[in-house]
């Protein structure tokens, strides 16, 4: 597949699934089957192309992620537009200069808060979920229904008006904005060549199931997620969009997903409820506990099980595991780097923790541990179709088809990122004989002591984030002895 319409045409053609299930405010689910989208997407992006969405009309989608959101992103790019995924909890600082700086022409936002948010910048392009937003006289608002029908009349009226959709592998898929921890945040431009590169990946070292179920409540204006979600639709596989972290105990278990991804911070939280739970629980149920969670996180992943690791896991995994549902069979981690007792923890709980590394420039993945091939500690081997090396100061390069086409409107820093087609990720790594990545640090974020030798503060922050009660750490040493 070299662009997202051969997906969705690869989707059309295969058989009805409800793909797309979405949680709403407690409302209870409300699902929609493949045949469902694939006509909702057809009809919208008729619909966009005759309100004046064409060629490279960049569109920002503000929105919570729900099949809403997929819908208009696959809409947009099919009318020809640029999707540019702002999240939904933006400040008005950088709401304002994403905005600007992507020259957005139309605006899709779900929430009221955020319409009205949008609303107090003078914005007059919208495109609301469900509810006409009446501007001014020269502004202009639509809602998804409206659109909908707008475009069902048009496709009932001349169905050879969705056969004149094309779309190029170089043509932009998105803009994903970085988050701006060095200044204001880089607009990543990334086209359908890089994105189906990634999916194509993904099909390939991933053994995704057709038919089966994903959780996905990271956002979706986050590329990850993103390409993931891309991949579940690939693979026809039912996806349950929720918002409320709070309560995934409760949708692991209603749900019983197959697959998910999630943030090291969140196996974390639940890493210090199963520690908590062990001490409240009485004396003898305690000491187990507390020593099957001790082995767990010293003792190799990779080393023979013996007697006793059958044992504790009677007693004391099987219900670590039920925690994540009856079916869970990868558990994607990324974002940050997952402490080794903490990911030697729940390996040996048999749960399926798979860590990887990638970031937006790459459209994310770079590399990724599999169900076939994983090493504990590592970010896993290369993703599938890129190539990896070390600089000189062991920075991680890396080329391919999934690397970006450069930084909207920055033609002097993508020359600086991209060299003879080597993307340098500005992340410190070292490779092992078997391929598996490892980061070791940030390039930029090296401390220089007084004395003139040099530390990684992400290695220390990580050590301090073993401890339950610290949320977050920071360290701030720079030119101290």
């Amino acid at each position: 597949m070299k662009h997202l319409l051969d997906l969705f045409n690869k989707i059309s053609k295969g058989d009805s699934n409800d793909i797309f299930l979405n949680y709403e405010n407690g409302d209870g689910w409300s699902s929609l089957s493949t045949e469902e989208f694939v006509l909702k997407v057809k009809y919208l992006t008729l619909a966009l192309q005759s309100i004046g969405i064409g060629k490279d009309t960049a569109v920002a989608i503000i929105s919570k992620s729900s099949p809403w959101w997929v819908i208009v992103n696959y809409a947009v790019n099919f009318a020809g537009g640029i999707t540019v995924p702002i999240f939904s909890n933006i400040s008005s600082k950088n709401l304002i200069y994403q905005l600007k700086d992507a020259d957005i022409q139309y605006a899709f936002v779900s929430l009221n808060e955020n319409i009205e948010h949008v609303k107090k910048h003078s914005w007059n392009k919208l495109i609301t979920k469900d509810v006409n937003i009446e501007i001014d006289k020269k502004g202009a608002s639509a809602c998804l229904d409206e659109l909908f029908a707008l475009g069902e009349g048009l496709f009932n009226k001349d169905k050879t008006l969705w056969d004149k959709i094309s779309v190029d592998e170089d043509d932009l898929y998105s803009i994903i904005y970085t988050s701006g921890s060095t200044g204001y945040p880089k607009g990543v431009e990334l086209t359908h060549k890089n994105i189906m590169s990634q999916i194509n990946a993904g099909n390939e070292v991933f053994d995704f199931k057709q038919n089966q179920s994903a959780l996905s409540f990271l956002p979706v204006a986050h590329i990850l997620e993103n390409t993931l979600v891309n991949i579940y639709i690939s693979g026809n596989i039912s996806i349950y969009f929720v918002h409320n972290i709070n309560k995934i105990k409760y949708f692991l278990s209603a749900i019983n997903p197959h697959y998910m991804s999630l943030v090291p911070m969140l196996l974390q939280k639940i890493y210090n409820k199963i520690v908590h739970n062990a001490n409240e629980a009485s004396f003898i149920k305690k000491t187990i506990g507390n020593f099957a969670i001790n082995r767990a996180m010293k003792r190799s992943p990779h080393k023979r099980k013996t007697f006793l690791d059958t044992l504790l896991d009677k007693l004391v995994y099987k219900k670590i595991r039920q925690i994540f549902g009856k079916n869970i069979d990868y558990i994607l981690c990324g974002g940050a780097k997952l402490p080794i007792e903490m990911s030697n923890f729940f390996l040996n709980a048999k749960l399926p923790i798979r860590e990887g590394y990638g970031l937006s420039e790459c459209s994310p993945v770079v590399c990724v541990n599999t169900n076939s091939d994983y090493k504990s500690g590592t970010c896993g081997l290369a993703f599938a179709g890129l190539e990896t090396r070390l600089a000189e100061d062991n920075e991680l390069l890396v080329k391919g088809a999934s690397v970006m086409r450069g930084y909207h409107k920055r033609e002097k820093e993508t020359k600086e990122t991209i060299i003879d087609g080597w993307l340098h990720t500005g992340d410190l790594a070292s490779i092992d004989k078997s391929g598996f990545i490892t980061i070791t640090g940030r390039k930029k974020e090296l401390f220089k002591t007084s004395m003139g030798k040099y530390i990684r503060p992400v290695e220390i922050e990580s050590l301090l984030a073993r401890f339950s009660y610290l949320s977050h750490s920071l360290i701030i040493a720079n030119d101290k002895i």
